[in-house]
């Protein structure tokens, strides 16, 4: 989506429209189910298991930091292909 005023507008009427109809749970709910996590895997539990082989209830603090990190910019951050700039952004997070 392009960086756009007109854009961060309509974010900003979408995020006030979910607000109003969902649950702060639910919203959660919904970034975690549906977040990019580079590629085609979308979700922490799909790419808890992409990534890390394992699934998301079972991560370490360090692994969980990394998927926290990752839908920032997941094409520079796939630990895949740049394990560094993961690491980086890994420990920015802790």
């Amino acid at each position: 989506q392009p960086r756009t005023i007109g854009a961060k507008l309509k974010q900003m009427l979408r995020a006030l429209q979910m607000e109003r109809r969902l649950s702060k749970r639910e919203i959660l709910d919904l970034y975690l189910n549906y977040a990019p996590f580079g590629g085609t895997v979308q979700g922490v539990e799909a790419a808890s298991f992409a990534y890390l082989g394992k699934s998301a209830r079972s991560l370490s603090l360090a692994e969980a930091a990394l998927l926290v990190a990752l839908p920032q910019a997941p094409s520079r951050l796939r630990p895949d292909r740049h394990p560094e700039a993961a690491r980086k952004a890994r420990d920015k997070v802790l």
